[in-house]
Order: structure tokens, then C-alpha cells, then sequence
């Protein structure tokens, strides 16, 4: 179930700017999900503030969700303890229970000519 939070509407424009909210039920927890709609990454430390000012004004756990984090990021999101999901490929939520896997997607290689048994076995 996915519900648009209306508390969005209230937050300054500076914590709007890059992220959109929802909110979700996760084994009868309410979580709120900051999700970045721009490439441009918020810094780990910008997103702990950010999930301080929201603790105030939302009743339950947070979470920031991405497309893509680099293993450095990864580092960093972890020291501030900022709970951290990357769809189908990483997950941080250390209130609801880890599971943390060091699997970083590849950028498919393209190939510009075939190898000699490729061409082999194409002929």
C-alpha cells in the first residue's frame, strides 16, 4: 500500500527540492520514504538532518531510497546510520532488520568486434 504523504506539502522548499514522499506499512511499522528524484546525490550528512527534522513531524521509521549508490556513499550512509534502500540491489533498515549485500551492479560491456572463436562458431 502506498499512500503520498501530505505532510510534504508542509516541509520547507530546501527538503522538498530532490526528494518525493511516501508512506508505507512494513510488518505494521509506518515508514516514511524519501525517495531522490534527481541523479544529483544528497550527502549522508545532509540526510541524517533531513531524517532529524522529519522524526519530529512523522511517527515512525525513515528511509531513503535511490537508483544507484556507489560504495562510498554506501560507507558513509552507514556511519550516519541513515536507513538506505537501492531497489533490487542493496538494503540498510537496521530499526525493521538487515540485509546487507556488497553486490554493485555492472554496466553491461558492449562489444565492438567478435572474438576469433565467437566468429568460429557464427560461421
Amino acid at each position: 500500500m502506498n499512500l503520498a504523504w501530505p505532510g510534504a506539502r508542509t516541509l520547507p522548499l530546501y527538503l522538498r527540492q530532490n526528494l518525493e514522499f511516501d508512506v508505507f506499512r512494513i510488518l505494521d511499522r509506518n515508514v516514511l520514504a524519501a525517495i531522490a528524484t534527481k541523479q544529483e546525490t544528497i550527502s549522508p550528512v545532509e540526510l541524517r538532518e533531513h531524517f532529524e527534522h522529519f522524526h519530529a513531524i512523522f511517527d515512525g521509521d525513515l528511509v531513503y531510497i535511490c537508483d544507484h549508490i556507489d560504495a562510498y556513499q554506501r560507507k558513509r550512509l552507514v556511519e550516519q546510520k541513515v536507513p538506505f534502500v537501492v531497489p533490487s540491489n542493496q538494503l540498510y533498515l537496521p530499526t525493521l532488520g538487515i540485509d546487507f549485500r556488497d553486490h554493485f551492479r555492472q554496466a553491461p560491456k558492449s562489444w565492438d568486434q567478435l572474438s576469433p572463436l565467437a566468429q568460429l562458431a557464427y560461421l
